[in-house]
């Protein structure tokens, strides 16, 4: 229990990290997977409640921020909808 949510912690350090600096792969994957979270019904806004800006968008499925998930090399789509 406690290995997988060690794999999941460094998941996530790793997308991050990815999204500071990513290759032109990279930035082409997310580009791709972005289009498909942005068209999904579970794509919701994230607002400052402070600024009333929206500042990000993330899963309602997983509940992860779109903008680092769209960069994640082992994390896939909830909902099965990105093909890599």
């Amino acid at each position: 229990m406690l290995l997988d949510k060690v794999k999941v912690f460094e998941n996530v350090l790793r997308s991050w990290k990815i999204s500071l600096a990513p290759n032109e792969e990279q930035k082409k994957l997310a580009e791709e997977r972005k289009q498909i979270c942005f068209d999904c019904v579970h794509c919701k806004e994230f607002e400052n409640q402070t600024l009333k800006k929206i500042i990000d968008f993330y899963c309602e499925e997983c509940n992860c921020p779109i903008g680092k998930k769209i960069y994640s090399i082992d994390n896939t789509c909830p909902k099965k909808k990105w093909s890599k």
